[in-house]
This record gives C-alpha cells, sequence and structure tokens, in this order.
C-alpha cells in the first residue's frame, strides 16, 4: 500500500520518466508533426490577395462605394455628435440616412462577393500547390506570426514563399 510519503517520494521519479520520455520522443522525431518531415514556411498573404487579377475590379468598386456613401456617412457622423441635442426631426433624417447607407453598402457589397470569393479560392489554391510542391506542411502569415510572439526566430529567405505565390496568383486569368 503506498503511505503519502512513499508516495512523495515516487511522485518526482514518476514525472521524471515522463520527462524523459517527452522528451526522448522529441529529440527522436516520435511525434506526428516531426515525423512528417515537413517545413513551416511563412507568406504575406495581403500581397497574394492583392496580386490577383480580379483585385482592380474590388478596387473600383471599393472606391465607387466609398465616393456614394460619403455624404451619407458625413450626414451620420454630424448627427450622430450631437449626441442628446439631436431633434425629433434629426432623428428622422438619422434613420432614414443611416437605411440608405445600409442600402448603398448592400448594394456594393452585391457586387464585391463573388469577385473576392474567386480571389480567396484562387490564392488558396495556389499556395496550397506551391506549398506541397516545396514540401511545406505548414504555411503561417508572415504578419500574424511576427507580432503574435510564435515565431521568434525564422530564415525569412528560405521559409518566404511570398514571391513566389505572387508570381503564379498574377498568371491566374
Amino acid at each position: 500500500m503506498l503511505t503519502p510519503m512513499k508516495l512523495n517520494r515516487l511522485l518526482p521519479l514518476a514525472l521524471s520518466a515522463a520527462l524523459g520520455f517527452t522528451l526522448n520522443s522529441a529529440l527522436n522525431g516520435s511525434f506526428h508533426a516531426q515525423a512528417a518531415g515537413g517545413k513551416v514556411g511563412f507568406i504575406t498573404a495581403d500581397a497574394a490577395l492583392k496580386a490577383h487579377p480580379l483585385n482592380a475590379q474590388v478596387e473600383v468598386i471599393r472606391t465607387a462605394l466609398q465616393k456614394e456613401i460619403a455624404p451619407a456617412a458625413k450626414i451620420i457622423t454630424d448627427l450622430q455628435n450631437k449626441g442628446t441635442a439631436i431633434t425629433a426631426t434629426e432623428k428622422d433624417v438619422l434613420t432614414s440616412t443611416t437605411k440608405k447607407a445600409e442600402d448603398i453598402r448592400k448594394k456594393y457589397s452585391d457586387q464585391v462577393a463573388p469577385l473576392v470569393e474567386k480571389i480567396n479560392s484562387d490564392v488558396n489554391g495556389v499556395i496550397k500547390e506551391t506549398a506541397t510542391k516545396q514540401g511545406f506542411s505548414i504555411l503561417m502569415d508572415k504578419g500574424i506570426a511576427a507580432t503574435s510572439g510564435l515565431v521568434v526566430y525564422a530564415d525569412e529567405k528560405e521559409l518566404d514563399l511570398t514571391d513566389t505565390v505572387v508570381a503564379a496568383v498574377k498568371a491566374k486569368k
């Protein structure tokens, strides 16, 4: 029977054995990610998305949206800045202008949604194809990896696939 005293003596041994097994597994590559022999790479996803030929159409639509919605946005902002001093008539104007702005956004959103879906699909396909061809198991967004603290060091020259992906995305029709 294990007494508390015997248990206190065995606990450090059990922890040491568990730690030894874990370290041994990691060093010998028996964990699945290690065994796969895959590489971890990086990509600046925004650059790949912006490189897509359809992105020019998306930008034209966004510019048109901004131009059309600007007057309504100004009215909304001005009325919201009045706070509690807003009159009943101004509240009605705010409500109708907000509805108008939402209708404008929806019109442009309906135009841009299929383009964005195609861009995302194409870019994701190119990323997957490029990563597979070059032996990468994981690709991380470079900006997110850098700001999250997830990656402490990476050899960008060897692991950054952005230029390769951008070139392939530009070639998409």
